[in-house]
């Protein structure tokens, strides 16, 4: 690390390696963390990251997110950072980030605020008290970094920030390891039973329940398909009695979390991926899969139909809507044709859009960008 580097700090998902947790917003902090960035700037950390799923009671949150307010605080009067660094996921995650921006406001420190996952967006009109929340919170920032155009226009048209303030920086999630596995893959030959994966939290929202129910929609129509879930939440226990009453368990498998290399291997045996959430952001998981080469099946939510086209990169369902999800998984597994052409644009978009040697370049570019502006 060189010594004139500028001083930065990062507050978002950065866990020690002995904690065992998931997630999007975990894999954006170890690009973070990683050798490229850090050779630019000298980071400081303070982690934010969900101690448990499911998460504690409000007024623990509540008592978590106060100390990492005044450790912020004393950071930034202590070390005086150049910049700050603020991602925020979904939930209540905004209020402590924006607390945190209009603090470094006040000290006269620029900070750049990068928001994931899309609800904050549709609920902005829904409550005043909410709207005026939000307002007040997240628009003190130097730069409001956004994960595709639904964000930039939110933070433009809602924020008052201007184009130039809010870049658009594509999730970086598609690594070198994937787009290799996606380089290597070697189209099966149909028919095959056709293998079908999904990763992630097992929770309602997530859309898990109405992919159980269009798996059993695909075995009454006679499909010959195997549905891999992995991944573990408060749906477990619902889906594992849905898959006994049904008669699915030659049909489908819970494996709960893998390792990270048992996902990539998953990735790599698999032909289709399927996340069908009732809302994202970009789902990292859905880069991921792309970036392997696998067709993919997602519900027309947050930023996903800002970078995929319906039926080019992949097929784009309703969420909510098990009896259209089965449409979709039953077209792609009586069609290895399509199959393979899906998967092979979704890589491609996947290698130029999504890539993390790109996505870091391009973050850390526009940091940079911050912290040459001179202050009033």
């Amino acid at each position: 690390m060189k010594q004139s580097a500028p001083k930065l700090l990062a507050v978002g998902a950065f866990p020690p390696p002995s904690m065992k947790v998931r997630g999007g917003q975990i894999t954006t902090g170890r690009a973070v963390k990683g050798d490229e960035f850090s050779a630019r700037f000298a980071v400081r950390f303070i982690d934010s990251t969900q101690k448990t799923n499911p998460p504690p009671p409000l007024l623990v949150r509540g008592g978590y997110a106060a100390l990492r307010l005044i450790k912020f605080a004393w950071e930034v009067l202590a070390h005086r950072p150049e910049g700050v660094l603020l991602f925020a996921a979904v939930g209540s995650s905004y209020i402590e980030k924006g607390c945190m921006s209009t603090l470094a406001h006040l000290f006269r420190v620029p900070s750049i605020l990068f928001l994931r996952g899309g609800d904050l967006i549709h609920d902005f009109d829904r409550l005043r008290i909410q709207r005026w929340l939000i307002k007040a919170l997240l628009t003190h920032a130097d730069r409001f970094f956004c994960q595709g155009p639904s964000w930039q226009r939110f933070a433009v048209d809602k924020l008052g920030y201007s184009v130039e303030s809010s870049p658009i920086i594509p999730n970086w999630t598609a690594t070198e390891d994937l787009l290799r596995i996606g380089r290597e893959r070697v189209p099966q030959p149909h028919p095959r039973r056709a293998r079908v994966l999904y990763v992630g939290w097992l929770e309602r929202e997530k859309g898990i329940e109405d992919l159980l129910i269009a798996a059993r929609l695909l075995k009454e129509s006679g499909l010959d398909f195997k549905l891999s879930l992995v991944g573990d939440g408060h749906s477990r226990q619902w889906l594992e009695a849905f898959v006994r009453e049904h008669s699915l368990k030659d049909r489908v498998r819970l494996l709960g979390w893998q390792s990270p290399e048992e996902v990539r291997s998953h990735l790599a045996s698999n032909d289709i991926f399927v996340l069908p959430s009732w809302g994202e952001g970009m789902p990292n998981a859905l880069i991921e899969a792309m970036a392997a080469r696998l067709a993919c099946v997602c519900s027309r939510v947050g930023m996903v139909p800002d970078f995929l086209l319906d039926g080019t990169h992949a097929l784009l369902t309703a969420p909510r809507n098990p009896q259209e999800l089965g449409e979709a998984l039953k077209v792609l597994i009586e069609d290895a044709a399509l199959r393979h052409d899906l998967a092979d644009r979704a890589f491609e978009l996947a290698a130029e859009v999504f890539s993390e040697r790109l996505g870091v370049t391009r973050f850390a570019d526009e940091v940079e960008v911050v912290l040459r502006q001179p202050r009033d």
